[in-house]
């Protein structure tokens, strides 16, 4: 089976650039043939309006025939492929929420009748999170994770309540940094002061007193999934695509704003109960995105895919 993966990230931090690592590793030690077209391999402008579009076109230009599978990992990329009977799509999380918080119903309305017509090029579509993809009538397969890779990185040697995200007022970046101060303890903020290699990001959930993510919206975030491999507790806004997974491995927010931030990072922090509590469900959570899970499942859908064709 040779199969053409598409999307401007690969590796690194960003989600979707994570997930078509792993996926692609995985893949490639079951002896599948796997090509990428990356920002890396296929290149895109770099100015900030432009790097989708960029990336897009020139994928749109590049040789695509005798692939048996051509996996596009975000609507964004959708152009870049022609109808196939075998296009897969991956949606990882709900862009349409996103698209609709940063750029208002109008915006959302045109992006949705847009991909309303693009959805017809793919034979099937996944989702990475369970809320979405049920609301949305996607398939879900979530993202995945190395576990021995996560295992065999040592912690740090500090101690902080820990922020992992873009610079983004949907990530809530703002209302961390606000409740951290209030609470005295020392902070990071990996993605908005500072940037770190992947390694050193676990290395740092691993010693963190908790990881805090105060978002606006999200699907299945690879910050909360690597913290429940680490052992780091996770405090996030109780949103509904959040608790579809994180049920019960999550200190879910009483309402978001600075008060209920401070007030559950100090609780996760002083009680101890509660504390390994979290730890004990995130560790027993993670085991359920094992990558050779996941990438069994993707395998099926593209043989699906292949049957059908």
């Amino acid at each position: 089976m040779k199969i053409l993966m598409v999307n401007a990230s690969y590796g690194g931090v960003s989600g979707s650039g994570r997930a078509v690592k792993l996926l692609s590793e995985e893949l490639l030690a079951r002896g599948l043939k796997i090509d990428l077209f990356t920002d890396k391999t296929v290149g895109r402008l770099n100015i900030p309006k432009l790097k989708s579009i960029s990336f897009t076109v020139l994928a749109k230009l590049r040789e695509k025939r005798n692939y048996d599978i051509i996996h596009v990992h975000s609507p964004k990329f959708s152009e870049a492929v022609e109808k196939h009977s075998n296009n897969i799509l991956t949606i990882h999380g709900d862009f349409l929420t996103e698209f609709q918080l940063s750029y208002g119903s109008l915006m959302s309305n045109l992006f949705d009748r847009w991909f309303s017509r693009e959805r017809g090029k793919f034979r099937a579509i996944t989702c990475v999170s369970p809320y979405w993809s049920k609301l949305r009538g996607w398939k879900y397969i979530p993202n995945g994770l190395d576990l021995e890779k996560i295992k065999e990185i040592p912690p740090s040697d500090e101690r902080f309540v820990l922020f992992v995200g873009r610079k983004d007022r949907i990530k809530g970046y703002e209302l961390f940094e606000e409740a951290a101060k209030e609470t005295g303890y020392p902070y990071k903020m990996l993605g908005v002061h500072e940037r770190a290699p992947w390694r050193q990001v676990i290395s740092y959930m691993k010693s963190a007193h908790c990881l805090v993510l105060p978002t606006l919206q999200e699907g299945m975030p690879y910050s909360i999934l690597e913290a429940f491999a680490s052992g780091c507790p996770v405090i996030a806004t109780d949103l509904p695509p959040l608790r579809s997974f994180g049920e019960g491995a999550v200190h879910f927010l009483k309402e978001r704003n600075v008060e209920c931030v401070k007030t559950a990072i100090e609780e996760v922090v002083e009680d101890e109960t509660l504390r390994k509590s979290l730890r004990k469900r995130g560790l027993q959570k993670a085991r359920e995105y094992d990558i050779r899970k996941v990438a069994d499942q993707y395998i099926s859908v593209y043989e699906k895919a292949m049957a059908n064709s």
